[in-house]
């Protein structure tokens, strides 16, 4: 009898802590599905994501209001990177640190009100599609976003790896800012799909010359928007070469 109670016990346990398991799981899933905004290339099918990030912030701010004792770091890597870490980081080649904490929150949600997602979506999508058109790629490429506070140094976006680009969307970003930018990234994200080799050391020259062919494939996509100035009666030769 002792044995049977045991068992019910047991089974019950283990019974609470799927259910548990799978809500966690559900949640999640929820919370990917208000994210992301999904398509496909019209010809080819070449899937891509768009993710929006910045939508999790508001759990970020509930919770530290919540959980005043945890530090601002810790929330925001529970409450913002975990949810997205796969999509936006994970197995990236160039990958060395998510995105922090905003230093500024009222600066941030200031440009979250500002962010007119079906505007966003729109400029992303076809500059995908259009530099998809010169360079396909074999695999899905996720745009991740975040809210970010400008200042001098601020770098509007940067690939992660192949496949993962990081925006970090600031106050004076708009639809040519997004559109020739998510081209120079494409450029470097199908590149790294296609020849990065981690046991090649890459020099400063292999660096000059991969930024010089992504801004010439930005310029190629999208001619009438300036977004990196090109001087190209500047060293001609150097520029034949890239």
């Amino acid at each position: 009898m002792r044995g049977i109670k045991y068992y019910l016990l047991i089974f019950t346990i283990f019974f609470l802590s799927s259910c548990q398991q799978n809500e966690v799981v559900e949640q999640e899933e929820k919370v990917k599905e208000g994210l992301t905004y999904s398509f496909q290339h019209p010809e080819t099918g070449q899937a891509y994501n768009i993710i929006h990030v910045y939508k999790l912030y508001e759990n970020f701010e509930k919770r530290m209001k919540k959980d005043v004792n945890m530090s601002e770091s810790q929330v925001f890597d529970e409450e913002v990177i975990n949810p997205i870490y796969e999509a936006c980081y994970q197995d990236a080649e160039y990958f060395t640190e998510t995105v922090k904490a905003p230093e500024n929150r009222e600066e941030v949600n200031n440009i979250i009100q500002t962010m007119d997602v079906k505007a966003i979506n729109s400029a992303i999508e076809e500059s995908l599609i259009k530099s998809s058109n010169y360079i396909p790629s074999n695999q899905k490429t996720n745009i991740c976003i975040y809210p970010t506070e400008a200042t001098k140094s601020t770098t509007l976006m940067f690939t992660e790896g192949a496949g993962k680009i990081s925006v970090l969307y600031n106050e004076f970003f708009n639809e040519e800012t997004l559109k020739a930018g998510i081209a120079h990234e494409y450029h470097h994200s199908v590149w790294t799909e296609k020849y990065f080799n981690n046991s090649h050391s890459h020099t400063v020259l292999d660096n000059l010359i991969l930024e010089g062919k992504a801004v010439m494939f930005e310029k190629l996509v999208y001619p009438d928007i300036t977004l990196t100035t090109v001087n190209y009666n500047f060293n001609k030769d150097d520029w034949n070469q890239i």
